[in-house]
């Protein structure tokens, strides 16, 4: 195989080619997931006070990296397509924009963020206890705000550039080591003195710190065929203007979908710490839920990206189909034995009596509608990677703010539903988002914009 196809995935086998980018993809979720996991699991032994502190800090994080997903996978996804043409010096030349990029907003986040982190709290609860550990949390989480987004930028780059498993070693090197730290930091062990929730986010920030060391070594030393220099990190005017042209809607997509669920937070903050706290551990297990999703997501951007960089729409289109097959037959068998085994679920994460019955009813509702959004995940990948990232947020505005956020206030507070009623108001905006996007992807206009994608020259326009 010649040097340029090194890296390609325009040729041989597509459930081959889909699953060599996405088992990779897929095991990065995993480990994201398993750390979130262990961030709950440490974080729930100190107290349901701190539980609710985490889900109010950890989403209140989670949407301001909206920009960053936007521009994560912008450049991804230009990237794979300079790759699919066989032109890596262009393909480096992203990449040192979208790090640079990344840089830029994270410093205006971080301190923005750590001034404001009593007020946000203060918005979601009005428990002192929860509203002082939140108030730590976000200050930590703050410090470290770049140091995430910069792992998870290499991350994509490389990914997109075929490199799927240079990609999987830099964030398990990050996942790695803050998992083993959360435990020595939070709760104390080995002369190590406790510093309680914080302990969990300056474990994740020195596991972030190797993991993105470690990546910019392969970059910068050749072991990678993506290739940057510091003269990679002079602006470049148009390729700027191609990230943020491909980037502005993934980016508002992710801010309606965050932002929404910090809404959604705020509505069953009302109904007291226990929703809170069952909330924030769903919320955890339907990310490891989705993780198949995810990946194949991942692994869609950057085949049908080169593909249609190369030329070869069919096999773009043919690989969305097979993947969406593939997720529905992991996820909705996962997803039925969840359902059966709710209850050891909830003790497994230390909730008792109503805090394990609220967690149990809103695991059970949400469990169907996870399955479908799982599908909308793959037909997302596949429109990004074909530069159609206006569609999928234009699905997020109806299911989210058309659907999700006035069913949430009708069905808890105007009919009196409580907590169940947000529950089955999440379902329904999931279930509507999916089938809306399957449409749209199957529709005969739709099919004909994914085949006539927009050129490689993005960055000529």
């Amino acid at each position: 195989m010649g040097d340029s196809q090194k890296n390609s995935v325009t040729t041989g086998s597509i459930k081959a080619e889909v699953l060599r980018l996405g088992i990779p993809a897929c095991t990065e979720e995993i480990l994201l997931s398993s750390e979130r996991l262990a961030e709950a699991f440490w974080i729930g032994h100190l107290g349901h006070e701190y539980l609710a502190a985490m889900s109010i800090g950890s989403v209140t994080l989670l949407s301001l990296r909206a920009i960053g997903q936007g521009v994560r996978v912008a450049g991804q996804t230009l990237l794979a397509r300079y790759v699919g043409a066989g032109d890596w010096h262009g393909a480096s030349s992203v990449a040192g924009q979208i790090l640079a990029i990344t840089v830029a907003y994270s410093l205006c986040i971080t301190s923005i963020g750590y001034i404001f982190s009593a007020a946000f709290m203060h918005l979601f609860s009005s428990d002192p206890k929860v509203i002082e550990q939140g108030t730590h949390y976000l200050h930590a989480g703050f410090i470290i705000f770049g140091l995430v987004d910069l792992n998870f930028a290499l991350a994509h780059l490389v990914r997109g550039a075929g490199e799927s498993g240079l990609a999987l070693m830099g964030i398990a090197v990050a996942t790695g080591i803050g998992i083993l730290g959360m435990p020595l930091l939070t709760i104390g062990a080995f002369g190590i003195e406790s510093i309680g929730i914080v302990g969990v986010i300056y474990s994740l920030g020195v596991g972030r710190i190797a993991g993105s060391s470690f990546l910019i070594v392969c970059l910068a030393s050749g072991y990678s065929r993506l290739q940057i220099s510091p003269s990679h990190l002079i602006p470049r005017p148009k390729i700027i203007r191609a990230a943020l042209h491909l980037s502005w809607p993934i980016s508002v997509q992710s801010l309606l979908e965050r932002s929404a669920r910090v809404i959604i937070l705020r509505i069953i903050a009302i109904l007291g710490t226990y929703p809170v706290a069952a909330y924030g551990v769903v919320q955890r297990i339907g990310q490891s839920l989705q993780i198949p999703a995810f990946g194949i997501r991942a692994a869609l951007r950057t085949f049908v990206g080169q593909n249609l960089g190369a030329g070869m729409s069919v096999r773009a289109r043919n690989a969305t189909t097979m993947s969406l097959k593939l997720v529905v037959a992991i996820i909705g068998t996962v997803a039925s034995l969840l359902f059966v085994y709710a209850e050891y679920v909830a003790e497994a994460f230390g909730l008792e009596s109503e805090g394990a019955a609220v967690f149990v009813t809103c695991l059970r509702i949400l469990l169907p509608g996870l399955l479908l959004e799982s599908c909308q995940q793959v037909f997302e990948g596949a429109f990004q990677g074909a530069s159609r990232s206006l569609v999928p947020m234009l699905v997020a505005v109806i299911a989210g703010w058309g659907i999700r956020m006035p069913l949430a206030y009708v069905f808890s507070v105007v009919i009196g539903w409580g907590a169940p009623g947000i529950w089955w108001a999440i379902a329904a905006s999931q279930v509507i988002g999916s089938l809306s996007l399957a449409f749209w992807f199957m529709s005969t206009n739709t099919r004909v914009k994914f085949t006539v994608a927009s050129p490689i020259s993005f960055a000529d326009k």
